[in-house]
C-alpha cells in the first residue's frame, strides 16, 4: 500500500496492526505535492525495474528526494511542505529485501524502528 499523502503514518500502522497488508509506504508529517508526486514516481518506476524489491524502490525515491531537496535549497527555491519524512513499514512475515539497508551511507540516511508487530524505516 502506498499512502502518497500528509499524515498517514497513524493509517499505515492500522493497516498493519490489522494484518491486511505486508508493506506500506507512508508519510510523517506535510509533504508539497510535487515533491510526493516525484517520490512516487521514482518509487513505481524502481519496482517496475525491479519487482517485489520494495527496500531497494524507497531508496531510490529516498535518494531522488535527497537530492531534490538538496536542488532546491540551492537554488533558494524551497518548496512548501520539506518536513514530510517518507517511511517504509512491514510486518515481520513480510520478508522485506534488506539489501539497501548496507549500503553506503545507510545510517546516515535511514532511522529504522521496531515494534513487536513491525518494523519501520525512516529517511533521515
Amino acid at each position: 500500500v502506498f499512502l502518497n499523502a500528509c499524515y498517514t503514518l497513524e493509517s499505515a500502522h492500522k493497516y498493519l496492526d490489522e494484518g491486511n497488508v505486508l508493506y506500506v509506504v507512508c508519510w510523517d508529517g506535510k509533504v508539497d505535492d510535487r515533491l510526493a508526486l516525484g517520490f512516487s514516481t521514482r518509487y513505481y518506476s524502481s519496482l517496475k525495474d525491479q519487482p517485489g524489491c520494495y527496500g531497494t524502490a524507497f531508496l531510490n525515491a529516498v535518494l531522488w528526494m535527497q537530492e531534490e531537496r538538496a536542488a532546491q535549497i540551492h537554488d533558494s527555491m524551497v518548496l512548501d511542505g520539506l518536513d514530510g519524512t517518507p517511511c517504509l513499514l512491514w510486518r515481520d512475515d513480510g520478508g522485506l529485501d534488506l539489501n539497501f539497508c548496507g549500503g553506503k551511507g545507510w545510517a546516515n540516511r535511514f532511522r529504522v524502528m521496531r515494534d513487536s508487530r513491525w518494523m519501520e524505516v525512516r529517511a533521515r
